[in-house]
C-alpha cells in the first residue's frame, strides 16, 4: 500500500524550491517591466548576518576612553561629530596640531596637514573644500603639494597644470618602480632631456588665486640646473648640490603661475612641487587609487625620514576603507595589524605630528533589491576606532557624521547629486558637504582645546 502522507511535504518542498530558484535566476526585467526578486529566506539571512556582526563587535577588545577633552557628548553642539582623541603619553593625538594652530603666527612656515586617502578624495574632491574653509579661518593660500607630472592632472580643477618630458613611476608598477625613490604621493618622476611643468592659480576655490612660495623637491647624484619662471616676467636659475639627498629649490614671490624647467636624466628623481603661503595653513592631498593605506609602507623608512626632513607636517590624516570593507567579511584583525605598521612607520618619520584616522564612509550593497549599508562597513569602522585607541591617536567617525545607515543613498537624491550611483564615491558637491562636517569638528576640537588649556 502506497504511503500518501509524504505527498503534501514533497509538494511544499517543490514549491519552496521553485520560489527560491525564481528569486535567484529570474531576470530583473521582463518586457520592460521590473521584476522584484523573491527571497523567502531574506529575513532569516539578514537577521543571521546582524547577529554575526553584533557578536564580532562584542568580542573586540575594549576601546579605551578618549582623553577627558572635548567628548562630553551631551554638551556637543548639534550637527557636530566630535573627534575622539585616544592619545597617551606619546602625545600623538590632536595636541600638536592644535598647538601649531595656536602659534601659527610665530612659525616660519604654514601649519601643514598631510591628508592620505584613496579614490574617495581623488582629484582634490572634498579636500579642496576643506582646505578653503581652513584657510578662510586660519589664513594661508595655495594648493599645497602636487605631483610634478600628475596622471590625473585634467581631473583636478583646483590646480591648472601642464607638463612634458617626464617618466612617471608609481608603487603599483612592481617591475619598473624603485621603492627607494618613491615620494609621499607614492609616485616619482624622472626628467628625460629637457622636462618642464607649469602650475597656475585658479578661482574655482577660495585662496587659490595666488601663492607666495613655490618649492620643487628633487634628488640627484650630480649638480642639476633648475630654472623657475614666475608669472612669465621673472626668471631664476638654480644649481643643486647633487649630493644624493632630497633637495628643495624654493622661490618666494607673489605668484599666479610658475614653470619649472629641469634638464636631467633617468638618475634624477623629482618628487613634486608645493604651492603655498608663507604662513597660515595648507593641506596636501595624497590620494592613491585602490589603496588601503598599507601601501605607504612600500616607501622605505629611510626615505620617509628624508621626506620628513624636506617637508614637515603637523597633522597626518589616514582616510581609507573603501578598498577594505567587504560585504562578505566582518573580521578585520588582519587589516588593523597592517595599519598599525603604517602608523608606526609614519610616527618614526614624524615624531612631533598629530595623527588622525577618519573612519570609512557609507557604502551600500543590494539585498533583495533593496539598498543597505554594507555590514563590512559597520564592522570596519569599529576596527578603525580600535586601531586609533591601540595606537594612541585620534579618530573621527565620518559614517556617523554623514548620517549613518543609508546616508550615501540620500546624497544621490539631492540636486545636484552629492554622490555617484555606485553608492560609494562622492561628487564635488557631496565633497563640499562632507568637508564642512569635518571642518566643524576640527574647529570645535581646536576651540575646546584652547578653552581648556588657557
Amino acid at each position: 500500500m502506497n504511503n500518501h502522507n509524504r505527498r503534501p511535504f514533497l509538494l511544499l518542498l517543490m514549491a519552496v524550491g521553485i520560489l527560491i530558484a525564481f528569486g535567484r535566476y529570474v531576470p530583473s526585467k521582463i518586457g520592460g517591466y521590473e521584476v522584484k526578486p523573491v527571497n523567502l529566506l531574506s529575513d532569516v539571512c539578514e537577521s543571521a548576518q546582524e547577529d554575526s556582526l553584533s557578536k564580532i563587535l562584542a568580542e573586540l577588545p575594549k576601546v579605551k576612553k578618549p582623553i577627558k577633552k572635548e567628548i562630553k557628548k551631551d554638551t556637543v553642539p548639534a550637527g557636530i561629530t566630535p573627534i575622539e582623541d585616544y592619545s597617551d603619553s606619546t602625545q600623538f593625538g590632536m595636541k600638536h596640531f592644535y598647538e601649531a594652530l595656536r602659534n601659527r603666527e610665530n612659525m616660519d612656515r604654514p601649519v601643514r596637514i598631510a591628508y592620505f586617502g584613496d579614490s574617495f578624495i581623488e582629484g582634490d574632491i572634498y579636500t579642496a573644500d576643506l582646505r578653503a574653509m581652513l584657510q578662510e579661518k586660519f589664513g594661508g593660500n595655495g594648493v599645497g603639494f602636487a605631483d610634478i607630472a600628475s596622471p590625473f592632472a585634467g581631473f583636478r580643477v583646483s590646480l591648472p597644470t601642464h607638463s612634458s618630458g617626464w617618466d612617471v613611476r608609481s608603487s603599483q608598477m612592481r617591475d619598473s618602480c624603485e621603492r627607494h625613490r618613491l615620494g609621499p604621493t607614492q609616485r616619482y618622476a624622472m626628467p628625460y632631456g629637457s622636462a618642464y611643468a607649469s602650475f597656475g592659480a585658479t578661482t574655482h576655490y577660495k585662496h587659490l588665486d595666488h601663492f607666495e612660495t613655490a618649492t620643487i623637491y628633487l634628488r640627484s647624484n650630480h649638480p642639476l640646473t633648475v630654472r623657475a619662471c614666475m608669472n612669465k616676467d621673472s626668471v631664476l636659475t638654480f644649481t643643486t648640490k647633487g649630493d644624493g639627498t632630497i633637495e628643495r629649490v624654493r622661490c618666494d614671490y607673489d605668484m599666479k603661475k610658475i614653470r619649472w624647467d629641469v634638464s636631467g636624466d633617468s638618475t634624477v628623481t623629482c618628487f613634486g612641487t608645493s604651492l603655498e603661503g608663507r604662513n597660515g595653513i595648507t593641506l596636501d592631498n595624497f590620494s592613491f587609487r585602490g589603496s588601503s593605506g598599507v601601501t605607504l609602507t612600500k616607501i622605505p623608512q629611510s626615505q620617509w625620514q628624508e621626506i620628513s626632513d624636506a617637508r614637515a607636517y603637523d597633522l597626518i590624516v589616514l582616510h581609507f576603507g573603501l578598498n577594505v570593507a567587504s560585504k562578505d567579511l566582518l573580521k578585520y584583525d588582519y587589516y588593523i595589524k597592517k595599519l598599525k605598521h603604517t602608523i608606526t612607520v609614519l610616527k618614526q618619520a614624524y615624531p612631533h605630528a598629530s595623527f588622525l584616522i577618519v573612519g570609512t564612509s557609507d557604502r551600500e550593497d543590494r539585498v533583495d533589491g533593496e539598498l543597505h549599508t554594507m555590514p563590512g562597513v559597520k564592522a570596519l569602522i569599529s576596527y578603525q576606532q580600535l586601531a586609533a585607541s591601540q595606537n594612541g591617536i585620534a579618530f573621527w567617525n565620518l559614517y556617523e557624521a554623514m548620517g549613518g545607515e543609508g546616508s550615501i543613498v540620500k546624497m544621490t537624491q539631492t540636486k545636484p547629486k552629492g554622490a555617484r550611483l555606485d553608492y560609494t564615491h562622492i561628487t564635488r558637491e557631496g565633497g563640499r558637504t562632507l568637508a564642512e562636517l569635518f571642518y566643524k569638528s576640527l574647529v570645535y576640537g581646536y576651540d575646546t582645546y584652547i578653552k581648556n588649556n588657557n
